[in-house]
């Protein structure tokens, strides 16, 4: 059989209104969506309202014999000329329709994935539904450029993010108005991406404009507003203005009680957050305190096998470690440890709790013991960050401290003495000294 594509256009018209209008329906809908990328079966159910999945499966296995989509493996696509073909033939009305139709589901069915693997197999289809809609002038395109920039963020591709969120922007501006919850949802994530860019200061304006308009529009106690004094209060933290971040993260911890009651996820969080801004600014009683509950909660939410609880026990091991008491520190790292290990995923919080509880077990001779987790944390950083960068450098300062019987604290007195230092520490400190003046400059 002539593959479609090949097809003159007489005969594909042919074709095409040969086919009862649920199949012209489902070739519309997949005319926006991206060429050769798997169909998203639970997005054509909705354009084509067909309840079965397996009968939405027939009626691809019926297009793809008169080779209006091709199979793979168990997936359908769409050859790009075939799609062309249906723009080209198929009622323009019915066309802008569909569009509408189909860019309206797939915000329905992805704005709730949290996730960016679940995220990924809409992302191509999502693009190409926003681009057609921008020009076609549909205001849910501004949804759907939204959507892609929070995936961008989640895959740490911020510029990216950057640009599909701005765009968002114009478009919610036009179509909403800047006073609604499109656009404040929108400018949360324009200042997520700036914050994690290191442009704190266009972050803070962000998040800023965002309260403001949330509590215009949705009372103060809205849990957005919620969102937007947590992200504003963890900006304030990496600008090193601790008492203001203080402020709103208590303010967001105040409102999502009011929200979800004491026990919600969202509170956990907040005091978790809370509790490390506590910590910075030296109110360890208070930060203990806050952690402690960020736990407890984490525990009744998720059990105790969760990254979450690891990140609430490191936290705790943080603190107590500062305090001195290293007994409890060891317990906390050793079951933030125990979590993280278990999910297989050796990421850099795991790494972190690999050098915190390498550092404890430093101070108190375990040196061996020491050395194995400093090693396992230098492997971690070494594959996902720059080879200059300060981490790397610390843990190598104390691997070296081990190799020669020190701590950090025999160094320190070693420095403020003017005792001459072994050559690989000697250098480690110079490479340090030199990183810390070029930056300065």
């Amino acid at each position: 059989m002539t593959a479609i594509q090949d097809t003159d256009i007489n005969s594909l018209k042919e074709l095409y209104k040969n086919v009862d209008s649920t199949y012209q329906t489902i070739l519309m809908a997949c005319s926006w969506l991206a060429p050769n990328e798997p169909l998203p079966i639970d997005l054509l159910k909705v354009v084509a309202k067909v309840e079965q999945e397996g009968e939405l499966v027939q009626k691809f296995e019926y297009l793809a014999t008169m080779n209006f989509l091709k199979k793979v493996g168990n997936e359908f696509v769409i050859h790009p000329k075939v799609g062309s073909f249906i723009q080209e033939i198929a009622d323009k009305n019915a066309l802008n329709e569909i569009l509408q139709t189909t860019s309206r589901a797939m915000h329905t069915i992805v704005h709730p994935l949290e996730k960016a693997e679940d995220f990924q197999p809409y992302a191509n289809h999502i693009e190409k539904l926003a681009q057609h809609g921008q020009i076609q002038k549909i205001a849910v395109s501004g949804l759907l450029f939204g959507l892609l920039g929070r995936y961008k963020l989640q895959t740490g591709e911020f510029d990216v993010a950057v640009k599909f969120i701005k765009r968002a922007l114009l478009i919610v501006e036009k179509v909403s108005g800047v006073e609604s919850t499109e656009h404040t949802e929108n400018l949360n994530n324009l200042g997520t991406a700036l914050h994690r860019m290191g442009r704190f200061e266009d972050a803070k304006k962000c998040f800023e404009q965002t309260i403001i308009i949330d509590k215009k529009i949705l009372g103060k106690k809205d849990p957005a507003v919620a969102i937007g004094h947590n992200n504003l209060g963890q900006v304030l933290i990496d600008m090193n203005s601790l008492e203001g971040a203080i402020i709103h993260l208590e303010k967001a911890l105040e409102i999502n009680i009011d929200n979800f009651g004491k026990e919600h996820y969202l509170v956990a969080s907040g005091h978790y957050n809370l509790g490390m801004a506590l910590m910075a600014i030296g109110d360890f009683p208070r930060a203990r305190a806050q952690l402690e509950l960020a736990l407890a909660k984490r525990k009744i939410n998720f059990g105790d096998h969760h990254h979450d609880v690891a990140e609430a026990h490191h936290g705790l091991g943080m603190i107590l470690q500062t305090i001195g008491n290293a007994p409890e520190a060891l317990e906390h790292y050793r079951e933030a440890v125990r979590i993280y290990e278990s999910e297989n995923n050796g990421n850099l919080k795991l790494a972190a709790s690999y050098t915190n509880l390498g550092g404890v077990l430093h101070v108190q001779g375990e040196v061996d013991q020491a050395r194995s987790y400093y090693q396992k944390a230098l492997v971690i950083f070494e594959a996902g960050l720059p080879a200059d960068d300060k981490t790397i450098r610390d843990l190598r300062l104390q691997l070296q401290l081990i190799e020669h019987g020190m701590t950090m604290a025999d160094l320190l007195d070693q420095l403020e003495a003017g005792e001459q230092l072994p050559e690989e520490i000697l250098k480690i400190l110079e490479e340090s000294i030199g990183d810390d003046t070029h930056k300065d400059k």
